[in-house]
């Protein structure tokens, strides 16, 4: 495996290593120069104390010619009037010159989708992971970082730059780039919700947001067609399906009865929200990496609000018909299937570990069996797979489905925004 660098990316590192190299070879000159005088000083301070022809010393508020040594080596060093020198570091590439590589990059072209990291070739299983990361994080932009968090993405694994588009075309509502985490403004929520976004990984529960790219592997499902689907490493060489969790602004609800999709002919289940800022970037990254993508289409609702879903199924073929419920693990849900969700308003805490999780449906979590109201701060759980469709318009044929399994309330905003209305 290795990383395939852009010419931009190779022409800063040329323009780095030249400048490094003179500021490097100027500097060694100037310790030579400083070594010969320094020589010179002490023998010229050794003949000072020679009993015999030691010559007279200046007085003391005499000024120090700057030609000649005091006897104090580092004082005269330092009132030395060395010649102007233009400043090598000006030299450097500036930030119009280079990527920006503490800001987010623009949007990667669609014919650039191979300039991106590659993974390990998969093994008989049909396996690939990402083996290395980049040298610079390429989504970290701290004008899209809530204060509350900058800190946090400093300890974060290095991403690569990666985006979703929306595979269907529709005209984009208006909404911004992730929900700002202080917006909030809720101690309730704020107990449940920080320990949420920290987390990282717990078995096979990810936090696409915050985990390492390593840690995960995409598997190959079919012989026939590309279809791959994302598992977390849990240890001594042994995968499982990984079950993503994100905390989301919720926008649109339909988990308890199906809804009409793009397609009047078809029906599902689905909550659609935004992530928190930078989070999203995020995301989208990690999920890219995992897949070898630097585009992939996903169901969104907007530039920026995705979709958790079922997949979709022949409309009215679930009318009068109770949800199943499940007792035992999928790794997707059907239209036909309930959706679990769960309210853990007003509570302490949440333990987001696997052992918690997996016994999710025994915990004293009580349901909640309405409809996931507007701006609510939920826990999403999904699992992801990525299909190869020739039936979709445009270059990406790289398809991500985000297939909803379960969702945690943890509270809602006062007055909340719906941005697909706007």
């Amino acid at each position: 495996m290795f990383w395939k660098k852009s010419k931009s990316k190779l022409e800063y590192e040329e323009m780095t290593a030249k400048a490094v190299a003179e500021a490097t070879a100027e500097l060694s000159q100037r310790m030579d120069k400083l070594q010969v005088d320094l020589t010179a000083a002490l023998q010229r301070s050794s003949q000072q104390h020679k009993p015999d022809g030691m010559p007279p010393r200046a007085p003391q508020n005499s000024e120090p010619d700057h030609d000649e040594p005091t006897n104090s080596v580092a004082e005269n060093y330092g009132k030395r009037q060395l010649p102007e020198r233009a400043n090598v570091w000006d030299r450097l590439p500036t930030p119009e010159d280079t990527p920006p590589l503490n800001r987010i990059r623009p949007r990667p072209k669609q014919e650039q989708e191979d300039d991106i990291v590659y993974l390990q070739p998969a093994d008989e299983e049909g396996r690939m992971r990402v083996q290395y990361l980049p040298e610079f994080c390429e989504v970290k932009d701290q004008r899209v970082q809530d204060p509350k968090l900058r800190e946090d993405y400093s300890r974060l694994p290095n991403l690569r730059v990666g985006e979703f588009i929306c595979y269907y075309d529709r005209s984009y509502e208006i909404a911004p780039k992730g929900f700002p985490y202080s917006d909030w403004s809720n101690n309730d929520i704020y107990r449940l919700l920080r320990p949420a976004i920290n987390f990282d990984i717990s078995g096979r529960y990810v936090n696409p947001s915050r985990v390492d790219p390593r840690k995960l592997s995409a598997l190959r499902t079919s012989s026939s067609s590309e279809r791959y689907k994302l598992q977390a490493d849990v240890g001594r060489g042994q995968f499982k399906d990984a079950v993503c969790i994100s905390p989301i602004y919720t926008i649109q609800s339909s988990v308890v009865s199906a809804s009409p999709g793009t397609l009047d002919s078809v029906e599902y289940k689905y909550v659609n929200g935004l992530l928190h800022t930078q989070e999203w970037e995020r995301m989208m990254a990690t999920m890219c990496m995992a897949f070898d993508k630097s585009i992939l289409q996903a169901d969104l609702k907007s530039e920026n609000i995705i979709s958790f879903s079922t997949p979709p199924v022949r409309r009215g073929s679930t009318a009068g018909v109770p949800p199943n419920v499940v007792t035992y693990e999928k790794f997707a849900l059907s239209c036909g299937d309930e959706i679990p969700v769960y309210d853990a308003t007003g509570l302490a805490s949440l333990p987001l570990n696997e052992g918690y999780l997996d016994g999710l449906r025994l915990s004293t979590l009580p349901r909640w069996r309405t409809e996931i109201p507007l701006g609510s701060c939920v826990i999403v759980a999904y699992s992801a797979a990525c299909f190869y469709k020739n039936n979709i318009p445009g270059q990406n044929k790289w398809k991500l489905y985000t297939n909803i399994k379960w969702v945690i309330i943890l509270g809602r905003k006062s007055n909340p925004t719906n941005y697909a209305e706007m």
